[in-house]
């Protein structure tokens, strides 16, 4: 429980009261109510004596800056249970298991050991033998280990060897650095804390796959690496461990057993013979066995038995060998396919379309057609998730998907029912719309919505683009790219410049789409600090589409956002409040208000306050008015870089609920824009614990992003509040790296920028005669180097004040 302000619009409750309240929630255990401190000081006073409050301390929610004091609720009609504060899990993204791992407990092992060796250990088995779920418990069986997090790629929708390095950034939500290649990038991310990457279904990428391991052993990272494969990728230090199925042993029984116990609770499974020799004749192998245990919502073990003896004489190959084993996995697949009906296997067919999972909606206008409706596949599709051919998961929405195994084998299918391409067309079709429906609900109220679902969709996405590139659908390539330039300037992810780079060739001249793809292409330009090639290249993409508001939108804010970032705010002033009138009438309307915070930094810098005030209320009536998160971000980050001087606290609010609004609509950017600007302030104005805090955040954010230009804005900032803390050896040896690097960094210019001068003479003047030679160790530091120095110093001046 939590009290604030919220905004109430269509019967719903809005703002960062409702944000925090949800990350309340969302540390609370089960039988545990939660409540903020605010929520304890309004009712304690007049609470009942059979209510009582635990105190908990404060703790660091996910996402927001300000720590909470959290208290536990007391009642006896509450159940009685320890007051503590769950424990938190992993970084990363492989979650908790939702089944046990049965019969692997001697494999966990030997893994385990193996890695005592080796920073490399491939997964090697057919399909179905069930690597995956072995990689996966092996990651959280060792999470402990790893501080920077435990990450799953999925290779298994990545078309191109080429692609892989982008694949694995985007899983590991890493940026493209300044001046970096993709895979450049993801080494130096690496670089950072000791994480576990698990590479799955590396089978048809075995070189690409080989390329990025190989590189990531031979840099300096503390990165291990599990890859699932059906064949040795073959690099150094590889060490390869065979995994075999089950067997016929009890935990095969089991497994049977607490399968079909899903599908039929009421079912005897006492029969362990039958059972045993049904698992025989699968070769042990579990998703084999998983398939086969599902049929019991319908038959007996005896049954499935006996269906298995009737088919498996005519599928099975001879001999007992791994060739063997995989078509024991494909009688199952098919005997399981057969025993559908017409309708349920042409669905289960056009569902192979699909790349990653997709919604029920997605699914039913994909897979409709032909004499199917929208109800038939809603029931097809219930069917086949009952008899275990369909996975389900459950998120902010439900979406569902094939296995791999599963989608290769309906994939061949619809290539001889002559589907696929009618199949393939929909799917495109279908996503081009979702995106062409994101890139207007950005710019609205619904911008979370519509961001969540872009993201859940890169895997379709990417399988739309590829389908309509090689078909040379130029206005389906330009719905699936007109949602990603609100993803790119928020989340500043490789993986969409790669695509918009790959594709924009393709698109003709005078094409309207292409200006999404021209958009993405420069704001990747942009991120890497590359500023005039940014510039250079918006215009060049869309000289065909020059007359075009969306075209001349993009070329004019790509141009104003790098006269800001080389301290041209003449230009900024002059043409800035004409391109927010422009932005609003196109795609890009969200846009304006960051556009528009650049504006009133200019006119702070240049001494107008008044007009700089004027155009922070400008943006908060756009943002209100549109009703959009990133955009009230904005507007609230403008409003408390003019408030920093005069009133450091209403500053302070405004960045935290900056930072808010940012992270609930995965708009990265303007998040940690925010977050420097928050640290900065608590520094000048006597809360330097929290403005270490904060710098401490913002380090490692842009360390991981790969902003580099952020970065030294970062450390910029760092230097002074050093200075203010008395440590200025260290605040020179930052400074000098921060100089060596002044190509990859903002210029400094307006009051900010004259009085960062003056702290560095102040600094020089303390240090005397010692000022060269830590000038001269500081310009020495690489990136790399400089970023770890900033965490080590801002560590030691945190113990220095907890000891002051």
């Amino acid at each position: 429980m939590h009290t604030g302000t919220a905004e109430e619009r269509d019967g719903d409750y809005f703002g960062t009261s409702v944000n925090r309240a949800a990350r309340v929630a969302g540390v609370a255990d089960g039988g545990q109510v939660l409540v903020t401190d605010a929520v304890r000081l309004l009712v304690s006073d007049a609470a009942p004596d059979s209510l009582g409050f635990v105190d908990l301390g404060e703790h660091r929610l996910r996402d927001l800056l300000r720590p909470e004091r959290l208290w536990q609720l007391r009642h006896p009609d509450l159940p009685h249970r320890p007051a503590s504060m769950p424990a938190r899990g992993p970084r990363g993204n492989i979650g908790p298991s939702r089944s046990p791992l049965l019969g692997r407990n001697a494999a966990l092992q030997r893994v385990e050991d193996l890695f005592e060796g080796t920073r490399l250990v491939t997964l090697l088995g057919v399909g179905g033998v069930g690597k995956t779920k072995l990689a996966r418990a092996f990651a959280r069986r060792v999470a402990d280990r790893y501080d920077a997090g435990l990450w799953f790629v999925d290779l298994s929708a990545v078309g191109d060897e080429t692609a892989v390095a982008a694949a694995v950034a985007t899983a590991l939500e890493v940026s493209e650095r300044p001046g970096m290649s993709v895979l450049d990038s993801v080494l130096d991310a690496l670089s950072i804390g000791r994480r576990l990457v698990v590479m799955d279904n590396a089978e048809h990428l075995v070189a690409g796959t080989a390329g990025l391991v190989d590189a990531v052993l031979s840099h300096p990272t503390s990165c291990d690496l599990i890859v699932t494969s059906r064949e040795a990728l073959g690099v150094e230090g590889e060490v390869v461990y065979r995994v075999e199925p089950l067997g016929i042993g009890d935990d095969a029984v089991e497994l049977f057993r607490s399968r079909a116990r899903r599908v039929a609770s009421d079912l005897t499974l006492d029969d362990v013979g039958t059972i045993r020799e049904i698992c025989r004749r699968l070769d042990g192998l579990p998703l084999a066995i998983e398939l086969a245990a599902a049929q019991c919502d319908v038959m007996t073990p005896a049954e499935i038995l006996a269906g298995l003896e009737d088919r498996s004489l005519a599928l099975r190959t001879p001999g007992r060998g791994p060739e063997s084993r995989h078509s024991s996995l494909e009688d199952t697949v098919r005997w399981s396919y057969e025993m559908l009906d017409e309708r349920d296997r042409l669905v289960f067919d056009r569902l192979s379309v699909f790349t990653g999972s997709a919604t029920q909606d997605a699914i039913c206008s994909v897979c409709s057609g032909g004499g199917l409706g929208a109800d038939d596949v809603a029931a097809a599709l219930r069917e086949l998730v009952r008899k275990s051919l369909v996975v389900v998961s459950r998120g902010r929405s439900t979406r569902f998907s094939l296995l791999e195994t599963l989608r290769h084998f309906g994939n061949e299918r619809l290539e001889e029912r002559g589907g696929t391409e009618a199949t393939a067309r929909r799917h495109a079709d279908w996503y081009a719309a979702v995106s062409r429906r994101a890139a207007v609900a950005v710019n609205g109220s619904d911008e979370a919505s519509a961001v969540d679902g872009l993201l859940a969709d890169l895997d379709n996405l990417r399988g739309a683009l590829a389908w309509a590139s090689d078909a040379g659908e130029v206005d389906v390539l330009g719905g699936i790219g007109a949602g990603l330039p609100h993803l790119m300037a928020g989340k500043m992810r490789p993986e969409l410049f790669e695509w918009a780079d790959s594709t924009i060739d393709l698109m003709p001249a005078d094409h309207p789409g292409r200006t999404a793809y021209a958009m993405v292409v420069a704001l990747g330009t942009l991120f890497s600090g590359r500023f005039d090639e940014a510039v250079e290249r918006i215009h060049r993409e869309t000289e065909g589409v020059a007359d075009l508001a969306d075209a001349q939108g993009a070329r004019n804010h790509l141009t104003l956002v790098a006269a800001f970032f080389s301290g041209d705010i003449e230009t900024v002033v002059r043409d800035t409040p004409a391109q927010i009138e422009l932005a609003m009438r196109t795609t890009f309307a969200a846009s304006a208000t960051s556009i528009g915070a650049d504006l009133a930094l200019a006119q702070l810098y240049r001494g107008e306050v008044d007009d700089a005030r004027a155009t922070a209320r400008r943006l908060l009536d756009l943002g209100s008015a549109a009703g959009n998160p990133s955009m009230l971000a904005w507007a609230q980050y403008t409003q408390g870089e003019i408030d920093a001087e005069v009133d450091p606290d209403a500053a302070i609010d405004r960045f935290e609920e900056a930072i808010e609004l940012g992270v609930s609509v995965h708009n990265e950017f303007v998040a940690s824009i925010s977050l420097i600007a928050l640290a900065a302030t608590t520094g000048r104005h006597g809360k330097p614990d929290t403005a270490l805090t904060a710098m401490e955040r913002c380090v490692t954010f842009w360390r991981g992003a790969g902003y580099r230009s952020q970065m030294w804005t970062t450390i910029r900032n760092l230097i002074e509040l050093l200075h203010r803390l008395g440590r200025d050896e260290d605040a020179l040896t930052l400074h000098a790296a921060v100089e060596a690097h002044r190509d990859e960094a903002p210029e400094l210019f307006g009051p900010y920028g004259e009085q960062h001068r003056r702290i560095v003479v102040e600094i020089e003047d303390v240090l005397g005669a010692d000022a060269a030679a830590v000038r001269s160790r500081g310009a020495r530091l690489g990136y790399e180097a400089a970023a770890e120095l900033a965490m080590q110093v801002i560590e030691r001046a945190r113990e220095d004040l907890a000891g002051s």
